[in-house]
């Protein structure tokens, strides 16, 4: 599992970019759990291998409003706040 916060430049655009990925299209991620928090995105996905990290943060990287992306640990996931989306 990759726990990640993914930030964003405010909550507006964490809210609006909610699903910026889709995840379904990258054959890579075998499941996921996300929720949003604020100005940022907490996400925990399962890859079909750790090399295919560097992928997903690849895509994310390509969204201009995306500030940060930093590793969490899954306690940090399940204890953050899910604002609705």
């Amino acid at each position: 599992m990759f726990p990640l916060k993914i930030r964003f430049v405010d909550s507006q655009h964490a809210f609006d970019r909610f699903h910026f990925i889709s995840l379904r299209d990258a054959d890579y991620v075998q499941g996921w759990s996300r929720k949003r928090e604020g100005d940022s995105q907490l996400i925990l996905l399962l890859l079909d291998n750790e090399d295919r990290l560097e992928d997903f943060l690849a895509l994310c990287r390509r969204e201009d409003s995306v500030v940060e992306i930093t590793p969490i640990t899954e306690d940090e996931f399940h204890a953050g706040n899910s604002n609705s989306v």
